[in-house]
């Protein structure tokens, strides 16, 4: 722009075009060019002198008719042609190199690529229409959250059932075997039945990716509470398109309007009242709010379990002089009443137990950060408290059925 108003000046100055193009070093047709798109702007003719997005579309010198008509002939026998021994863009420029055609790779993949845009094939699916009470979608999605001041990706549990669309989510600090059985749980608890069928991506939480064998553990899980699990095939996001549509969805509808919050338990229950919201509303194809639809599918599902399943992992843990069990980089305090130095540590996706034999000693909320200390001072005994040499150090915290974790400094 400030070669133009360099070109107004020198005219505006000596009057002649000719100097002007002379003292700047650019052809007179280009100095006549900006001049009379400077006046057509006076006049109103145009909006601007330069235009925002100017394409500058030169033409081809290389591929001339002759080649496009070969490229194109090529093209069309290989539908004829079986498919692992086809043409590609590779081959269709060595052919035409070596007949004496200098074209480059990228001039015959440009068009092929045209070519494919008119006359290839489009993919075309077909709708899936499911019975009430016969199918429902899981899958995970990551959610970018700022909990407690932190800014993190959090994965996102989301399920839906195809025929009511009614939906369900659920944001996690980890996304693994506990999560998802988690996740499981708290939606059969609300729908109130387990559906027939559940699909699923070729996660590696459930599936091997080698050798394709379903988890020992998931396959407990489905059969304890009767439901059949699918999963799609790879690369084919269209066979469960009802799932992935609803993560996308529910985390616009829920964390664009807000997404930080003091607590990860927090911002479930924004997005339950959120998902609730939608529950509530009219939704495409559906001739009734999920919530109205969920009642019919309801009739068709198969009742829950009488038993709760055991969702929890266990491991042998020891405890160190401070009375401390490790685990995950996180510190977590055992009763200095108890004789043993080894104890059984039961954790689920909140809750973190210290069994010793058959007794629970302490329960902890768990801790996902690094270096947390998760201290309830009931499990000092007199002894401890009234040496003034150990106090000091000790974080004050309220004495509750529950650890408070705070980072030691």
């Amino acid at each position: 722009m400030s070669d133009i108003q360099r070109i107004v000046e020198l005219y505006n100055l000596y009057g002649s075009k000719r100097r002007v193009a002379k003292e700047l070093g650019m052809s007179r047709n280009t100095v006549a060019r900006y001049l009379q798109r400077v006046q057509d702007v006076k006049d109103g003719v145009e909006s601007e002198i330069l235009p925002k997005n100017r394409q500058i579309q030169r033409p081809c010198t290389v591929l001339t008719p002759e080649i496009q008509g070969c490229i194109h002939s090529i093209l069309e026998e290989n539908a004829d042609r079986p498919k692992k021994q086809r043409w590609n863009g590779q081959k269709i420029c060595h052919y035409l190199n070596k007949h004496g055609y200098g074209i480059s790779y990228a001039t015959v993949k440009r068009e092929i690529a045209s070519w494919k845009q008119k006359h290839g094939h489009r993919d075309v699916y077909i709708a899936q229409e499911t019975d009430p009470g016969c199918r429902a979608e899981f899958d995970f999605g990551k959610t970018d959250l700022c909990i407690c001041t932190r800014w993190g990706k959090y994965p996102m549990a989301s399920m839906v059932l195809n025929n009511s669309l009614y939906r369900f989510g659920r944001v996690y600090h980890r996304e693994t075997l506990l999560e998802i059985f988690d996740a499981h749980i708290r939606f059969f608890n609300k729908i109130g039945g387990v559906p027939a069928t559940i699909f699923y991506d070729n996660m590696a939480a459930i599936l091997n990716p080698r050798t394709k064998d379903w988890n020992s553990r998931f396959l407990e899980f489905s059969l304890f509470h009767g439901f059949e699990p699918h999963v799609c095939n790879p690369r084919s996001p269209h066979e469960k398109g009802t799932d992935e549509q609803s993560v996308g969805y529910m985390r616009r509808w829920a964390f664009s309007e807000r997404n930080t919050f003091p607590s990860l338990d927090e911002a479930n229950v924004y997005l339950a009242e959120t998902i609730a919201e939608i529950n509530a509303g009219n939704v495409y194809r559906r001739p009734s709010p999920p919530c109205v639809g969920l009642l019919a599918e309801q009739e068709t599902f198969a009742p829950l379990p009488t038993l709760e399943f055991s969702n929890y992992q266990s491991r042998s843990a020891r405890i160190s002089k401070y009375s401390h069990v490790a685990f995950e980089t996180n510190y977590y305090s055992v009763p200095d009443t108890y004789p043993g130095h080894h104890l059984t540590l039961k954790y689920s996706p909140d809750i973190v137990e210290l069994v010793g034999g058959d007794q629970v000693l302490a329960c902890h909320t768990r801790r996902f950060g690094k270096g947390e200390l998760s201290y309830d001072l009931t499990h000092l005994s007199q002894d401890t408290v009234t040496k003034t040499w150990c106090t000091p150090k000790l974080p004050v915290i309220p004495a509750t059925g529950r650890g408070d974790s705070t980072n030691p400094s």
